[in-house]
């Protein structure tokens, strides 16, 4: 699949371009993962950090009702004053998915299945577990917190589950 990172497009699938990742990378340390990947890989990177990112829940209202992404958005209001323009795309939500990308280049873990996919270790006599950084499918805590200021629900909010 193609990146299409057209701003309100209707079949945008990326926040970022290809040329915008790489230009965000270049001055970021410890991107070795980005770096020797394929562009063909960063490009599925991207989408698939964007489809994880698209997941969330954003204050404000999209800016039209054809684009295929949650962005750009009506009434979301700046950190420091003002609100963001329903025609743009914030620095923040470009950066969390690129950082995203990332971190999906660098760790498999991120999109295990199974039940033990949260766990690096496990120990049944004197029961000793030790739980993972980065659990299969929940979203990184440094990427939510990029993204704290236009979520719903905050960077903070954790999700509970019940055996």
């Amino acid at each position: 699949m193609a990146l299409d990172a057209t701003v309100g497009g209707a079949n945008a699938n990326s926040y970022v371009t290809l040329a915008v990742a790489q230009q965000y990378f270049d001055d970021r340390l410890y991107t070795d993962a980005w770096d020797t990947a394929t562009e063909e890989t960063q490009q599925s990177a991207l989408i698939m950090a964007c489809r994880w990112i698209e997941q969330e829940t954003f204050v404000g209202s999209p800016a039209t009702s054809t684009q295929a992404l949650a962005w750009p958005r009506y009434s979301v209001e700046k950190k420091n004053g003002g609100y963001y323009l329903s025609t743009e795309i914030p620095a923040l939500l470009q950066q969390a998915q690129c950082d995203l990308a990332l971190a999906l280049l660098s760790d498999s873990s991120l999109t295990e299945t199974g039940d033990m996919s949260g766990f690096d270790s496990m120990q049944l006599g004197s029961l000793a577990v030790t739980l993972r950084t980065n659990a299969a499918g929940i979203m990184p805590v440094s990427i939510k917190t990029l993204l704290a200021d236009v979520l719903a629900a905050g960077a903070h909010g954790i999700r509970v589950f019940r055996g």
